[in-house]
């Protein structure tokens, strides 16, 4: 008995720990450079959701957003977007290597370098863009 209980309470506690919504970033249209989401900012902006459920972070055109929504920890799938609509592909830190055998189109823009901790940053450009993005945006202070 003791162990059933025991093993309920352990998968009860996964489940619980595993409520992350879904999240839909959208950045102005054509944006490139460095976007940088600040999460649980008192005076940042409300809380919105796409008709599906999924937490909606919409990127003001400076490429800096502070919003209400908490930090997610745990499973959950980001998609990226501009705001009309047009989907924009993450390359993985796994494939950054193999850029090249990727067939990447080279007029088209990339989400780069994603990273998190209790906020989220990550780059959009071309992938020829990409260095001087990443030179340009170690001047940004968000602060």
């Amino acid at each position: 008995m003791f162990k059933r209980h025991t093993i309920f309470s352990i998968l009860l506690f996964i489940l619980a720990s595993c409520d992350a919504k879904d999240e839909v970033i959208s950045i102005p249209n054509w944006y490139t450079g460095l976007v940088y989401i600040d999460y649980d900012c008192k005076n940042g902006l409300e809380k919105q959701f796409t008709s599906d459920g999924s937490r909606l972070l919409n990127v003001p055109p400076t490429g800096y957003l502070e919003t209400q929504f908490k930090f997610q920890k745990g499973t959950m799938d980001i998609s990226f977007q501009f705001n009309d609509g047009t989907p924009l592909r993450l390359i993985k830190s796994s494939e950054r290597g193999s850029i090249n055998e990727l067939n990447l189109d080279k007029d088209q823009v990339y989400i780069y370098d994603l990273a998190n901790s209790d906020d989220m940053w990550f780059y959009i450009g071309r992938i020829d863009q990409r260095d001087s993005l990443i030179n340009h945006s170690k001047l940004f202070n968000p602060q």
